[in-house]
Formats: structure tokens, sequence, C-alpha cells
């Protein structure tokens, strides 16, 4: 599902995967093929005792708890606030991660067929919140691993906050009902709750890869671009991309139409021809993960690199992250190449003439144009 949507609300399942370890009791002693709780893929574990796993997690949510009551305590932002707030991030971090080693082949108490089990439970948890939503009237426009991004009636706020609370009333209040009907399991650990509201909301088409304008998170107003999945968030893009994906994805939350965004990247490009922005804001970063002699085929980034090494004296190794830019011809002393890696941009020789319709189409219209013909726009 691809474009641009107003008045969203997300809503997420709270540590989805570890309340699912816990309601089927999945755990390596626990595991039995009588046993009366059952996943949804058919592996069974017995409802007693309480397996390692429960008993790990029960712990670590006890602890986060008592963090969490110290840290509500103390002024938001104090000194204090802030360190029992990392402190009970921290045994979030760990609970969840607790369901991803026990699918890591080394770890001790790996079976596969468990994180096989959460995994079924997690997907049909999921499948029965969009089930009650649909039969409540409204629509999901995405649904994530553990969240599920929902398109309301357009109104003010409040009615869409009390919307939004209604749908996380009924979905908590359905899942006992889900527990016992799928998983055969009288007491489930299972929460939903309403996070997030996005006056727009737009989605490229790919999973993990949306901006939206947040108005409301988790119980206060605010006002900032949330992007996920896109180049903005990634290393080994250069600034140039960063900005003006920023900027183009502002626009168009903000509702601005063809004509604006078109007349933005115009200038942008010329701007770009001209040579205005710098080396730096167009090279792009990427990093060398091994010596350079080991890499089996030479990619453009390990070319520039060995290129500079030899050449312009640089160091570039396992280790460095250079930047590099095209080159569309050499003068005078250089050898020819298509490309260069650099730190800085006075490392660069004015020898050195820049391809930029190559950087062009790589640092702006590649990446530019998926998003707005995700709008159904051509590129500029």
């Amino acid at each position: 599902s691809r474009g641009v949507r107003e008045n969203i609300v997300v809503l997420d399942l709270k540590s989805l995967y570890p309340m699912a370890m816990m309601t089927i009791n999945a755990s390596p002693e626990t595991k039995d093929p009588a046993g009366e709780l059952r996943a949804p893929n058919g592996i069974r574990f017995r409802r007693e005792p309480d397996g390692l796993t429960r008993s790990i997690i029960r712990a670590l949510l006890t602890e986060r708890y008592e963090k969490k009551r110290a840290r509500d305590r103390y002024p938001f932002g104090s000194p204090e606030y802030v360190v029992y707030d990392m402190q009970q991030n921290v045994l979030k971090v760990i609970m969840n991660t607790y369901y991803g080693v026990s699918g890591y082949t080394r770890f001790r108490l790996y079976d596969r067929e468990i994180g096989s089990a959460v995994t079924s439970v997690g997907r049909a948890i999921i499948e029965h919140t969009r089930t009650v939503i649909e039969e409540m009237g409204y629509h999901v426009i995405y649904g994530d691993t553990d969240s599920c991004m929902i398109a309301l009636p357009k109104g003010d706020l409040p009615a869409t906050i009390e919307t939004a609370r209604t749908i996380e009333k009924r979905l908590n209040g359905s899942y006992s009902e889900f527990a016992k009907r799928e998983l055969n399991a009288d007491n489930h650990f299972f929460s939903i709750k309403f996070e997030k509201v996005y006056r727009r909301f737009f989605q490229a088409g790919k999973k993990k890869r949306y901006a939206g304008q947040l108005i409301w998170k988790e119980g206060k107003d605010v006002d900032e671009l949330d992007i996920v999945g896109f180049e903005i968030r990634r290393s080994d893009y250069p600034q140039i991309t960063k900005v003006v994906q920023r900027d183009v994805m502002g626009m168009i939350l903000r509702g601005e139409g063809y004509p604006a965004v078109k007349a933005y990247l115009a200038d942008v490009i010329k701007k770009y021809r001209k040579g205005e922005y710098s080396l730096d804001e167009i090279g792009i970063p990427g990093g060398i993960g091994k010596a350079l002699d080991d890499y089996e085929t030479d990619d453009a980034h390990i070319r520039g690199a060995k290129y500079a090494n030899v050449h312009l004296k640089t160091e570039f190794g396992k280790g460095s992250k250079p930047k590099r830019v095209y080159i569309k011809t050499v003068t005078a002393k250089y050898p020819k190449t298509d490309v260069l890696a650099f730190e800085y941009a006075d490392q660069v020789p004015k020898e050195f003439l820049v391809d930029w319709e190559t950087m062009l189409d790589k640092t702006i219209r590649q990446p530019i144009s998926r998003i707005i013909e995700a709008l159904g726009w051509e590129w500029a």
C-alpha cells in the first residue's frame, strides 16, 4: 500500500514475543507433544510448572516495573528520571532479545521449534488484532511485527484520541478469548497500547519504510517528522541525499503538492550541476570491512580506495569509512579512473573532474524518485 493518508493512529503490542513465550510457557523442558498449551503451528507445552523461560522473563518484568516506578517519582527529564529510564530500557532490551537468542544455534537453550512456535503465536495475534479492528469498521493500513497503523475518520485530536482508546480497550478485552481459543491458555500476558497519532502518514510500498508527521506521542502533544527505513537513517548515504529527502518528505507531509516539490527539486538539480554543493556534501560514504587485497571483486568503493592509496598517498584499509565520488576525466599527471575515495574534500586534487551527472543520479534521482513515484508523480 503506497501514498499519503491522514489521521493515522498506531497501536503497539507490548514486548510481543516475550509475552507470547510467557503465555504458552515456551521453554525446552516444558515442550511436550501431549502438553495442554498449543502454539498455532502445533508445537505444545505443559501448563505447569513454570518453565525456565517464563521464570526469567517474569523476573525481568518485575525488575523493570520497579525501575519504572522509581523513575516516575521524579520530574520528567531530571537526572534521576533519566537514569531510571535508561535502566528500565536496558531490561526491556534484554527481555526482547531473549526470544532472538533462543533461535541462535550456539545458545545453550537453543530450540528451533520454540522459535517457530513463538513466531506463530505472534502472527496469530496480529491477525486477530487486525480482524477485531476491521470488525469495528476501521481499516488497518500497515501492520508490522508487533504494531498496527489504523486510518481513522478525519476529526480533531481529542476525538481521534478517544476513538483510539476505544479500539485499545476493545482489543485488550478480546485477548482472553483469543488465548483460550487459539492457545488453550487460561491466562495470557498480551497487552496492546495506543502510542501515536500522525496527522499525515506516507508509505513508499516496502515494509518498514514510512514517514509521518507526528502530532501526539505517548500522552504528549508533539510536532515532529518520524522517518523509518529511508536513506535519511542510513550511514552509507551522503549528506545531500538526507537533506533533500527530509525536505521532500516534509513538503509531502505538510500537504504541499507536486508543483512545489518539482520546483524544489529543479532548484537542487540546478545548484548541483553548477557545482554549488561541496564534495563533503555529495560524497557517498562506505565502510571497508577487510583488508583491500582480501576483496575478490572490487566494487566502486574499493577501486576508489585502492587508487587513492597508490596515487594520493592515503592509507585506507580495514575499518576506514571514506567517501567516494565518480570522476569524469583526469587531467595532467594522474592515471585515468572513474571513481575516487577521499576522507576530506581538500584531498581531491583539482586535476580530477567530478562526473556531476552520475553523482546527481546516485545521490538525488535514484533515492528521491522512489518517494515521488510512490505518489504517482514523475521525476522532475
